[in-house]
């Protein structure tokens, strides 16, 4: 009787010593789990569990030989699910989570499954940092790799800036250091080239960071935001001269025990003095602050790049249901602040989501001419809008999901839209490559075509067009 190719794979799997588990394992379905839930409309036929590079390696050959498709899971907090894929073969990398410094500790090699929060944990014994995300359970190589948005990027730059140098498996399933072609296309690139089991980064050193969240009075949430940010947007034209160490993340949440709540994350990447004490006192006053602060100076503590990670990461639900959307404008123009007004009293109040905001100004390293070779498209002053659609439960998830996409549609019909958006927060049926990355898209079709001819690499975020022998 022939040997079916599931049971071949099993064979492979098991002389070379990888963990895996099947539907029917008891660990199946904890180890799809991810931050927004099971997606089993995208469950893989098998979920191998690779403890080293080669171990990745000889999964891609396996997967080769037998003709089956791979998909790679870093840390699964993609809310579209995007790191399965039905009936493929699953490579969980979250066991490759070592980082190692280098002798002159100027750069750090990341394991393909590390977080944001262990790469900082790991950094600061060495009394180093790098640039990450605010949410430390986020995949530090997916964020890099994607581009890296987050508090930092004024300081040191986009986490796609960081990447120095790469240790992949290519489409020939070998195991080999990324030469520069293939670096430029990692950074911004995401995960289409190759698998990226490790990352070479730069690294800074471990300094201080005055980091807090001020909650502002939110009775009337459509008139907070309203004065909020158009005192926001008058703040970042008044003063032109903006600090790197500067940075803000404003939110309007659903918060449990409080409510719909407009909140500032204030991030300064340095210690306290009087210019950091000057820019707080400005945020402070871009609307009224909730009763309980008669302080905005004790609302921020003294602490640095892991310990705001840690403070944020116990801030974040443990899982979430629902969809997310993104829109981007170019700054907060009278329009786009009674449209905000109005997208933030219309969020549910039965929900757990609500807005993230982020922004990239000129004044970060990522918008200079000085930057490495890359196919990022994201190099333009800008504010990402994240209207996460999440609730608890499949009810509150729904009517979450309803009011993030007629948010989305609101927020796109502005003047001052931008029409590029960043991929990773773009659901997958409003993905169109041509505007997201520009005139990038073409350098980045060379590379495919380059490094993964055949469409190996075919589940992958961005998904790809190739032409096939």
């Amino acid at each position: 009787m022939a040997t079916s190719t599931t049971e071949q794979l099993h064979s492979i799997l098991q002389k070379s010593g990888i963990p895996f588990a099947v539907p029917d394992s008891d660990e199946f379905t904890s180890l799809q789990t991810s931050y927004t839930g099971q997606h089993d409309e995208s469950r893989p036929q098998i979920i191998t569990r690779p403890q080293t590079a080669e171990q990745v390696a000889s999964i891609i050959k396996a997967c080769l030989s037998l003709n089956l498709e791979p998909v790679v899971r870093g840390r699964g907090h993609d809310v579209f699910g995007r790191f399965s894929a039905p009936g493929a073969v699953s490579i969980d990398l979250r066991d490759l989570t070592t980082v190692t410094v280098s002798s002159d500790k100027k750069t750090a090699k990341v394991g393909g499954g590390a977080t944001n929060h262990g790469v900082l944990e790991a950094l600061s014994e060495h009394g180093l940092t790098a640039p990450t995300g605010s949410c430390g359970t986020v995949g530090f190589a997916g964020w890099c790799l994607g581009g890296g948005f987050g508090p930092y990027s004024h300081s040191y730059g986009l986490g796609a800036d960081q990447i120095v140098g790469a240790r992949v498996v290519n489409a020939k399933g070998e195991l080999v250091e990324a030469d520069a072609r293939l670096l430029k296309g990692l950074r911004g690139g995401g995960g289409s080239l190759a698998i990226v089991v490790e990352t070479h980064v730069k690294t800074w050193p471990l300094c201080e960071v005055q980091a807090g969240m001020l909650f502002y009075e939110s009775s009337d949430i459509a008139a907070v935001v309203t004065t909020f940010f158009t005192n926001y947007n008058s703040l970042f034209t008044t003063y032109k001269d903006i600090p790197s160490k500067f940075y803000l993340m404003p939110s309007i949440w659903i918060y449990p025990g409080i409510g719909l709540t407009l909140t500032c994350g204030f991030i300064w990447n340095g210690s306290a003095s009087d210019e950091s004490r000057l820019w707080l006192e400005r945020v402070g006053k871009l609307a009224p602050l909730a009763p309980n602060i008669t302080d905005v100076q004790a609302a921020v503590m003294n602490t640095n790049a892991l310990g705001f990670s840690a403070m944020v990461q116990n801030m974040i639900p443990a899982q979430v249901l629902g969809r997310c959307q993104s829109a981007d404008i170019t700054h907060f123009s009278p329009e786009a602040v009674a449209e905000l007004a109005k997208v933030a009293d219309a969020i549910p109040r039965e929900c757990s989501g609500g807005i993230n905001i982020h922004s990239l100004r000129a004044d970060s390293p990522s918008c200079s001419e000085d930057v490495p070779d890359s196919v990022l498209p994201y190099r333009k002053p800008h504010i990402m809008l994240e209207l996460l659609g999440v609730g608890n439960d499949e009810a509150s998830a729904r009517s979450a999901a309803a009011w993030a996409l007629d948010a989305r549609s609101r927020l796109r019909a502005l003047e001052h839209a931008e029409d590029r958006t960043y991929l990773a927060l773009t659901a997958p049926e409003f993905v169109d490559l041509e505007v997201i990355f520009g005139k990038e898209l073409v350098e980045l079709r060379k590379l495919k075509q380059e490094y993964d001819p055949e469409g190996v690499f075919k589940h992958t975020v961005p998904k790809l067009v190739w032409v096939t022998k």
